[in-house]
């Protein structure tokens, strides 16, 4: 017997993926079901996947992020959730948007929602400091293609206490997590070093997405493209509660 019928929508940025659900979609139980995990592991279940559930108050967006291991473009996936929710007709025009995400208070501007400015960067030597995180970037022989993924997942690992660890090969690049995760989609801060460090006008990420970086004003571009509309059937014949995961 179907019990309930979740609704929600998918998006990705440079291959980050992002699902976005209203709270009133997951707060009702249905059995021993566990929705959140459900929405993260379903269907492809991805161990990428992040998960959005907002709320709309008082014209102000509450959000909370949920994901396997941790969060990424924090501010990104924010603003994926506006630029969509303006799309679809779920927030009115206005020119800035006020979202209370982690117990913080964050503008922001209609028309920075696909672009983001560049962070400030301390470090040398290979050791970074951005926004609060430590980057670190390596030299390796390893080839950092798609291809070879099985060595580079043996070979490279996490090192020290950095947040993020960035392997560099040429103008290939691999960023390790730390959890120890490969990361598959560009990561904000990583980005901030590569051009301090590099100044290129263009960074390539590892899954292939190219990042174009504008020096002078200091930002970088990230256009938001919609996979899909989504209906999941909560229903007592299901084996899985918590779906699944591809690893």
């Amino acid at each position: 017997m179907i019990r309930k019928v979740v609704n929600s929508y998918d998006v990705h940025v440079h291959g980050q993926l992002i699902r976005m659900v209203q709270g009133n979609e997951v707060r009702c139980t249905a059995g021993d079901y566990d929705m959140e995990k459900l929405l993260l592991n379903e269907p492809r279940g991805s161990k990428y996947m992040n998960l959005l559930v907002y709320d709309i108050e008082k014209e102000k967006l509450h959000v909370t992020v949920k994901t396997h291991f941790q969060v990424h473009n924090c501010e990104i996936l924010l603003k994926g959730l506006v630029n969509t929710l303006i799309e679809r007709g779920g927030l009115p025009y206005r020119d800035t948007y006020e979202v209370i995400y982690d117990e913080e208070n964050i503008i922001l501007s209609r028309n920075h929602l696909n672009i983001s400015d560049l962070s400030h960067v301390d470090g040398w030597k290979g050791a970074y400091a951005v926004d609060g995180r430590m980057i670190g970037l390596l030299e390796t022989e390893v080839v950092l293609s798609i291809e070879n993924i099985s060595e580079i997942k043996r070979r490279l690992t996490a090192q020290n206490d950095w947040d993020y660890t960035v392997y560099l090969n040429g103008s290939s690049q691999v960023v390790i997590d730390g959890d120890g995760e490969m990361v598959a989609h560009p990561v904000h801060e990583v980005l901030s070093v590569l051009h301090e460090q590099n100044r290129w006008g263009s960074i390539r990420h590892f899954n292939g997405a190219k990042v174009d970086i504008d020096a002078f004003e200091r930002e970088y571009g990230h256009p938001f493209h919609f996979i899909s509309n989504s209906q999941f059937y909560i229903d007592d014949t299901d084996i899985y509660t918590e779906g699944f995961i591809i690893k």
